[in-house]
């Protein structure tokens, strides 16, 4: 039975994921977009952001659900605001490399992005800093 239908992407949804507490539904899309949803009613919170150049691979809520990372095929990880719908600094990057998905520590202050060189790049998402680069081998790392 079909509950609602959420506003489309110009093209394909690459990733979804609920915030920490169920009540916001957040899309990837291949149009270089995100999108926000209250799962309630269905209403889209806010025009999409824009910044990615390119596909949106991945997204995750930080554990508060106050900031949504996106990663995308553009080399960038971006943060989002999830009350004022807007970037929260500058992107994060890793020119020349997809960054194929995106997660937060369990205490929002490491995020990780794998790449399509095989590596997971760690973040420090207060001072904006590459932590590590972990090799994977030969393979992409992909979520």
């Amino acid at each position: 039975r079909l509950e609602r239908t959420l506003e489309p992407f110009e093209g394909t949804v690459q990733a979804v994921v609920c915030s920490p507490d169920g009540r916001t539904l957040a899309a990837a899309g291949a149009d270089g977009t995100v999108r926000l949803w209250d799962v309630a009613s269905g209403s889209a919170l806010g025009p999409p952001p824009r910044g990615h150049t390119g596909p949106v691979s991945g997204i995750a809520f930080s554990p508060d659900g106050r900031t949504l990372a996106s990663a995308g095929y553009d080399g960038t990880m971006r943060l989002w605001d999830t009350r004022a719908y807007t970037s929260v600094d500058l992107p994060l990057s890793n020119p020349h490399r997809f960054i194929t998905s995106v997660a937060f520590s369990p205490d929002g202050r490491t995020l990780a992005g794998s790449c399509d060189d095989g590596a997971v790049r760690l973040w420090d998402t207060r001072t904006r800093t590459m932590l590590a680069r972990l090799r994977n081998g030969r393979c992409d790392v992909q979520g």
